[in-house]
């Protein structure tokens, strides 16, 4: 039984070629992985402009408010990329 979510597929000439919802669930996992990365990289610039000057870190609260997103950001990058190679290779049916 064939499933629809394979990855690759064999057209009439005999080409393999990537099909549409794959590239299009490729693509929203590398959305996510970019907008988390650089909702990150904010909150790090955050605790680099301790360097200029300004001391967002070192205020009540901020501290841990940019701890805890920085490490939530962080969790969610790694399983993002976990997750979207662990489908890539369910669609390419290496596992099952």
């Amino acid at each position: 039984m064939l499933r629809r979510e394979w990855l690759y597929h064999v057209d009439v000439r005999g080409r393999s070629t990537m099909s549409w919802s794959t590239r299009q669930s490729s693509s929203l996992y590398l959305a996510f992985l970019a907008a988390i990365d650089n909702t990150s990289l904010v909150f790090i610039l955050a605790v680099w402009f301790g360097w200029i000057g300004v001391h967002i870190f070192h205020k009540d609260g901020w501290c841990q408010t940019i701890h805890y997103c920085t490490y939530v950001c962080s969790f969610l990058s790694a399983w993002t990329v976990v997750k979207g190679m662990v489908s890539a290779e369910m669609e390419m049916g290496h596992l099952s």
